[in-house]
């Protein structure tokens, strides 16, 4: 056997156990889940077999997206060029509310646009968007109990590793 066929099969090892370990740690945290679950009086919830920790690990994904968001980035952006920012944001994020209610306002802001010279069009649906994400980028945050969006980007490595 060659140096880079062992090298292969003991990388192939490696990998192997770390997908068990990571596999063993979301069984771990759903575990602590349904303990913290029962102890706030709730019954727990129960995910499906098959993928519960892809599904778990998937809303987990979503959420920490969410909290990663850059507030002060977000509102820049929004300022300079908002429609492109709303859109932005509902990709990079999963989260598409603030884009669908922002367009509602606009529609609602162009009949307006004649009685006010177009301020209402222009600055209602950019500070709806940008306030609706901030929101809950704040939420998500306070429910994984971190501060900054950095924090969100440290816990995005520790889930997405295998």
């Amino acid at each position: 056997m060659t140096d880079s066929t062992q090298t292969l099969e003991q990388l192939q090892a490696e990998i192997a156990a770390l997908k068990e370990q990571r596999m063993q740690e979301l069984e771990v945290a759903s575990a602590q889940r349904e303990l913290d679950q029962l102890k706030a009086g709730k019954m727990p919830v129960e995910a499906p077999t098959s993928v519960g920790n892809q599904a778990i690990a998937g809303e987990q994904i979503k959420d920490i997206k969410l909290a990663s968001v850059r507030q002060g980035m977000n509102g820049l952006f929004h300022f300079l060029l908002s429609p492109v920012a709303s859109v932005y944001y509902g990709s990079k994020t999963g989260y598409w509310k603030p884009t669908l209610i922002a367009t509602g306002v606009a529609v609602i802001g162009v009949p307006l646009a004649v009685i006010d010279a177009g301020f209402t069009f222009a600055v209602a649906p950019p500070i709806t968007s940008c306030l609706m994400m901030c929101n809950k980028s704040s939420e998500k945050r306070r429910q994984l109990g971190i501060l900054m969006p950095e924090q969100a980007d440290a816990m995005m490595v520790e889930v997405t590793r295998f």
